[in-house]
């Protein structure tokens, strides 16, 4: 704890830069961040959200010191990951489709389903597109989108969709069910930085506190 708090110290007017999916509303840390900024004024925060891509290209370089990514996102063999939340992948059916009283379904299930997905350059749908390779599927894609898109469309009966169970609790809408996903891996969102790069002390007391912050 002594090593710890010295640590916070040396911290002072430290700056912190940290790259992020848009997804602090879903995995409910919007509040965290800002009680750090709070709790740690001498720790000057810069909090930046964008796409999968730019935010690979931003620890590359060195825009940002770390990221909130997805694990399927990290290299470990390069980087350290430390995860703070989990998720799974769930099947959204419209309300009155025949399938959507299932407890769980299988991605067997759904061989003569029309899909509608996220975009191709998401981890989501690289995932998925390995879900379906994995089952031996090839799957009738009509369209990818944006989650919001995506949940409308399921909806209307235009298809059905994969994609996290998080996104669906964020945006729900009550012509639309969600359904587990048998073959779902947990999917680890958490906190990632290079291993050959430096960690200093305001990146050790924010992981600390966000470690902390997401035991209650």
């Amino acid at each position: 704890m002594l090593y710890r708090m010295s640590l916070y110290q040396t911290a002072k007017e430290q700056q912190l830069s940290v790259g992020t999916l848009p997804v602090l509303s879903q995995y409910h840390l919007t509040g965290s961040f800002r009680l750090f900024q709070k709790e740690h004024p001498e720790i000057s925060l810069a909090l930046t959200e964008v796409e999968e891509s730019e935010l690979m290209e931003g620890i590359e370089k060195k825009r940002f010191a770390m990221i909130l990514a997805r694990e399927s996102m990290i290299d470990t063999e390069h980087y350290h990951f430390f995860p703070i939340a989990t998720d799974r992948i769930c099947v959204m059916l419209p309300a009155d489709h025949p399938l959507a009283t299932r407890q769980k379904l299988s991605v067997t299930a759904l061989t003569d389903q029309s899909f509608l997905l996220m975009h191709p350059y998401t981890s989501i749908y690289q995932l998925c597109m390995q879900i379906f390779q994995n089952a031996g599927i090839h799957p009738s894609i009509l369209r990818t989108a944006c989650v919001e898109s995506l949940i409308s469309a399921v909806a209307v009966g235009e298809g059905i969709s994969l994609f996290a169970e998080s996104n669906f609790r964020l945006f729900q809408h009550e012509g639309v069910i969600s359904v587990p996903l048998e073959e779902s891996p947990v999917l680890r969102i958490g906190f990632a930085y290079k291993k050959a790069g430096e960690y200093t002390p305001a990146m050790d007391c924010f992981l600390h506190f966000m470690a902390d912050s997401q035991k209650y």
